[in-house]
Order: structure tokens, then sequence, then C-alpha cells
């Protein structure tokens, strides 16, 4: 596919010197029900795609923290006791106990946390039972769930 660059003398010239540059060197396609004006090239089907199509909540958090989500306790991981961290954490698999950080806790799809959670923010997309504060805020996002004492200067719940 060849995108083209419109070179115009003057918006008001009458004359068919408009040149092109192409690597190809054929000018576009031009509509005729629209007095001569250059037909832009339609948007690929990839690209107009990828506009219309959000990114998942788990991408969302991932860009959000710049990729910096370090440690992530797998679907398959139970743990017990005190977990504490200064990175981003996020769980996806099963956590009973205290949870304390200066930074975000998320809980993924499939995490369980069962605990006294005391961290800087919490990002909600699994289950989540106990008494919590969060210094900055909680987001319950869509499938989340939060059952406990909530203590944080911004809630935000999702539809869903």
């Amino acid at each position: 596919m060849a995108f083209w660059n419109k070179k115009e003398e003057s918006r008001f010239d009458n004359s068919s010197s408009n040149q092109f540059q192409s690597s190809s060197e054929k000018p576009p396609s031009t509509d005729s029900s629209s007095s001569g004006d250059i037909v832009e090239p339609a948007v690929t089907k990839g690209a107009a795609e990828s506009f219309a199509n959000k990114a998942s909540p788990e991408e969302e958090i991932r860009h959000r923290f710049g990729g910096k989500v370090r440690s992530v306790l797998g679907s398959g991981t139970v743990i017990q006791g005190k977990l504490s961290f200064d990175t981003p954490v996020q769980i996806d698999g099963k956590l009973s106990g205290e949870v304390f950080s200066s930074k975000a806790l998320v809980i993924g799809r499939s995490g369980q946390v069962d605990a006294e959670v005391n961290v800087e923010s919490l990002i909600v997309l699994g289950s989540v039972k106990g008494n919590i504060v969060a210094s900055e805020r909680i987001e319950v996002l869509p499938g989340g769930k939060l059952d406990g004492e909530i203590s944080t200067p911004s809630l935000i719940i999702d539809d869903g």
C-alpha cells in the first residue's frame, strides 16, 4: 500500500499542477463526486481493529505501572503468613495472612486473598476478604469482589 503526500502550490489554484510523492510514482485515485479532491487512503482493517479493541484490564494495569509489576504469585501458588514488598505485586494465587507495602497490590482474576491488607493502592480483579487500608486508592474492576472493612481516600468501583 502506498501513502501519498499531496503538495499544493495554492489552496485556490485551479490548475491541475498538483504534484504527488510516492515510491510507485502514480497519483492516488480521485473521487469524481467531490469536485476533484484527493481521496485519502482508507485505514487498513488491522489498524481500525487496533483502535476499536480496548486493552484488557490486565494490560491497562501493566501500562499504568510502566511494566513494573515485578513479582507475580502465580495461580498455583498458596501462601500463608506475612507478605511485605516495595514494588508493585500481583497475586494470581491464594494468600491468607497479612500484606504490607508502600506500593500497589494487584489481585488478578484468579487471585484469592483472605488477609489484613495495608498498601498504597489496591486493584481488585479477583477476590479479597479482610480489613483493607489503602493510603491512596482502591479500585474494584469488573469481576472483582471485596468483602471487609475498607479505609481509603479514593474508592473506585467499575460496573460489572
